[in-house]
Parts: structure tokens; C-alpha cells; sequence
């Protein structure tokens, strides 16, 4: 019987037109879906050109009353991008299908600053869920009580050193900022402004916030960019990136150092890191597995920092320039605060509960001046359908929050700075929402909400 032999080159080409095949069908099956609106694109480069690097989530608002879409599409050299600029398209996918949506994207030019094994830049995986049950157990609703008394000492040392040096209320904002996180990642005391450790979180925090929109830049976009000359035109980001690396590295070195030598001399300082640290080596000297590494001690400690530092210091310099342009609010406050507490102590954690004027204060500040306008990006596993339009896998999904605490449909001037907004209507007030999106959504929400509002 002749058996016909099939050389392999005729293998080879079999293989290949049938893998080509089935990519076709693929994606002709995927594309029956239409993608989300959005501005035309150019050929081969997409939307790279279309997108602005400064201002853009005033871009995607805009784009998105154009297109009456709160959902939009983009892509930057076939790297997908989907925008949302609701709370509903937020809580439909990245709340109700988090399972999908809990990834990020690589961060390359974070990378290429320093960020490292850091929860809030890690990739959906193991290592993820690691960082996040590491820093999940200190930071409990039933747990967070414990930094009260801490949190009121940095209030009351605030409080006094405004008092004492009007003309140097920022550097007391920015001693106050990272006072309260130093203690309880590092069980270190930040009693003065010029400590050592102002400097470092105010250097890691403006070289991080002003780095761009993350996973938005050249090099996250093009990452074979990060190996060229930082002085080529258009690599502002990469030059960036390289005139900054040390502040995040500081931030990280610096901190970690003081806490080893600390070990090293058997100085009991309770703390977040210190716990951790006598964990990994109890482990050691046991001969017991470790379920981390000293770099994701380094890492978490510093998310930490970072995560509470620059965003409270931001947070606290607009309330102050919000008071300033609006007196009418700041007397309504007073008002409140003289009726609740009066004029012979100074608030305590008990109060909270009366103090309703200064918490619609507190939700005006989040909403009129986000914390991080487009969130921190994340990224789907697989392909979905949303509303009849394909969101396609591996698509970085930025939240516009910005565009949601401005929607005309939920706020009334949206531009204006008003709490009397958030009053209950069975009050005589508007009843508009609760801003959110400050602390993320879904799976990749900021574990450490709960202990700034408690």
C-alpha cells in the first residue's frame, strides 16, 4: 500500500493556514460586536495623536456629550482603551463583573520610577492577592479604631502649629500628612517640619502625581521607547521617569533601612513593617516557609505612605482654598461646630455623628477636586459585551471620575462648590448623590478608605 509522504515544509504551511483560519473566524466572530464611540483614529498609530496628555479627562467629557456615549473607545498602536465617564458603567463592570476587570495594565514608566511590588500597580495575580491580605489586616472596620487616639495627637499638633506659625500652614499640613501613616507603617513619630521624612513623601508623592495619567504615557503605550535616549523628541516621559527614580526609591530605601537597623538593635517599635519583620524571621529561625519576602515587606510599607501621604495633604490645601472662596460655607460649618461642640474643647471622634454640614464639606472637597480624575486603570481578562458594544480583552479601562462628579444629570452646577447640595430633599434640600469613585471600584478598590473616614 503506498503511503504519501508530506514533507515538512507541507506540514508547516497546513499549520499555518490553519491557525490563520481560525484567527479569522476569531475575530470575525468578535467583531459582530461594533466598539464603543469615539473620534476617528489615525492609520496604523490609532488614537495616539488624538488623545491629549494634559487635561485629558476634560477630553473624554467632552468626547462623551459628543457621542452621547458614557462609554467611549480608543486605541494607541492597537492597545485598546475604553473610557467610562458614569458611575453606572463603572458599577456594571468593574463592580458587578469585578471578576473580569480586576487586573491593571503593566505600568511601565512606573516601573521606571521605582514602583515595584506595590499593591496598587500589581498585576492580577497571586502576588496581588498576597500584598492585599497583607494589607488588609491592619486596616479593618473593626481594627482602624485603634489609630484614633494617634490621629487626634497629629490633629491637635496641627492645630497648634498653624496656630503658632500662620505663614507656614503648608509645611504643617505636610508634617501632619505623612505623621499619622509614618506611625502606623513605621512606628516612626514625625514631630517637627523639617524631619527627614517630610521631605521624602513630598518628593515621592509630586514625583508620582505628576508623572501622568498611569498607563497613559509613550512608554507605558510603546514600551520598546523606555531603551531609547531620554533627550529624543517626545520622550518627556522617559526623561522623566529617569530624573525622578530616586525619590521613589528613598521613599522605599530610606525607610526600610531605619526599621532593619531597628530589628537589628532590638528596638520594640509596634508598627506595620516592624509586625512583619518579626514574622519573617520568627519563620527563619523556626525553619517554618515564609508566604512573602522581605522586597514585598519594602513594597507594602511603602504603599502606605505614599497612598495616605500625598492624598491627604491634597485633600486638606483644597478644603482650605474651598473655605477661602466660599466664607458663606465656612460660617455655616462654624455655625454647626459651635452648636454640636461648643467653645470650651476641640472635637473628638464622638462628634462625627452630629457633625452632618461638615461631612457634606468633607464629600464637596472629593467632588469638586478628585483625588486621581481618571482612577487607576484596569484591565479585562476576557472579551465582554456591554449595552450591545464589545469590550475587547486586554483594554485598559480608565474611570473617569472626573466626568461623573460634573454630570449635569446628577448635579446641579456642577461646577460650583455647594454642600448644601447633598441635603436630604425631606429636608427642603436637592438630595443629590454621594460623589464616589474617589477610592476606585470593584476588586481594586483602596483598601484604606475605611481608615480615612473612620
Amino acid at each position: 500500500m503506498y503511503i504519501p509522504i508530506i514533507s515538512p515544509y507541507a506540514t508547516l504551511l497546513s499549520a499555518a493556514g490553519l491557525v490563520i483560519v481560525l484567527a479569522f473566524f476569531k475575530f470575525r466572530n468578535r467583531r459582530t460586536l461594533p466598539y464603543p464611540p469615539g473620534p476617528p483614529g489615525e492609520f496604523l498609530i490609532g488614537h495616539l495623536r488624538v488623545i491629549p496628555f494634559e487635561d485629558s479627562p476634560t477630553a473624554y467629557l467632552n468626547w462623551g456629550r459628543e457621542y452621547k456615549s458614557d462609554v467611549l473607545y480608543f486605541n494607541t498602536l492597537r492597545q485598546p482603551i475604553i473610557v467610562l465617564n458614569s458611575v453606572k458603567a463603572c458599577v456594571d463592570l468593574l463592580d458587578r463583573r469585578g471578576a473580569n476587570y480586576a487586573d491593571r495594565p503593566r505600568f511601565v514608566l512606573l516601573e521606571l520610577l521605582g514602583w515595584g511590588m506595590t499593591l496598587t500597580w500589581l498585576r492580577w495575580s497571586p502576588k496581588m492577592q498576597q500584598h492585599r491580605k497583607m494589607l488588609q489586616s491592619p486596616f479593618t472596620k473593626s481594627k482602624v479604631s485603634q489609630y484614633q487616639s494617634l490621629q487626634m495627637k497629629e490633629t491637635h499638633r496641627l492645630v497648634k502649629g498653624m496656630m503658632k506659625s500662620p505663614l507656614e500652614w503648608e509645611l504643617e499640613l505636610r508634617r501632619f500628612a505623612i505623621a499619622v501613616v509614618a506611625n502606623v507603617g513605621y512606628g516612626v513619630d514625625i514631630n517637627t517640619v523639617d524631619h527627614q521624612w517630610v521631605d521624602l513623601s513630598d518628593a515621592a508623592g509630586y514625583a508620582t502625581s505628576h508623572a501622568g495619567a498611569p498607563g497613559g504615557t509613550i512608554v507605558d503605550r510603546f514600551p520598546p521607547v523606555r531603551y531609547l535616549p531620554d533627550w529624543l523628541p517626545g520622550l518627556r516621559a522617559l526623561k522623566y521617569a529617569h530624573d525622578n527614580k530616586s525619590a521613589i526609591v528613598n521613599m522605599h530605601e530610606i525607610p526600610y533601612q531605619g526599621a532593619l537597623r531597628e530589628m537589628e538593635e532590638g528596638v520594640t517599635n509596634p508598627s506595620f513593617i516592624h509586625n512583619l519583620l518579626e514574622k519573617y524571621r520568627s519563620n527563619e529561625k523556626e525553619g517554618l516557609p515564609n508566604d512573602f519576602t522581605l522586597a514585598d515587606i519594602k513594597g507594602s510599607a511603602a504603599a502606605i505612605i505614599i497612598a495616605g501621604s500625598d492624598t491627604t495633604m491634597t485633600t486638606l490645601v483644597v478644603f482650605i482654598l474651598m473655605m477661602m472662596c466660599n466664607p458663606e460655607v465656612q460660617k455655616k460649618a462654624q455655625v454647626e461646630i459651635d452648636a454640636v461642640i461648643g467653645s470650651d474643647r476641640l472635637p473628638e471622634f464622638e462628634d462625627i455623628d452630629g457633625l452632618t454640614y461638615l461631612n457634606y464639606i468633607r464629600l464637596e472637597v472629593l467632588r469638586i477636586a478628585p483625588l486621581s480624575p481618571l482612577g487607576i486603570p484596569h484591565r479585562n481578562l476576557k472579551d465582554d459585551e456591554y449595552k450591545g458594544m464589545l469590550i475587547p480583552k486586554g483594554s485598559i479601562i480608565y474611570q473617569n471620575v472626573f466626568a461623573m462628579h460634573r454630570d449635569p444629570d446628577v448635579y446641579s452646577n456642577p461646577y460650583d462648590f455647594n454642600p448644601d447640595r447633598y441635603i436630604p430633599k425631606s429636608e427642603g434640600g436637592l438630595g443629590e448623590a454621594f460623589p464616589v469613585g474617589n477610592f476606585g471600584f470593584g476588586r481594586r478598590y483602596v483598601l484604606f478608605k475605611i481608615y480615612c473616614f473612620t
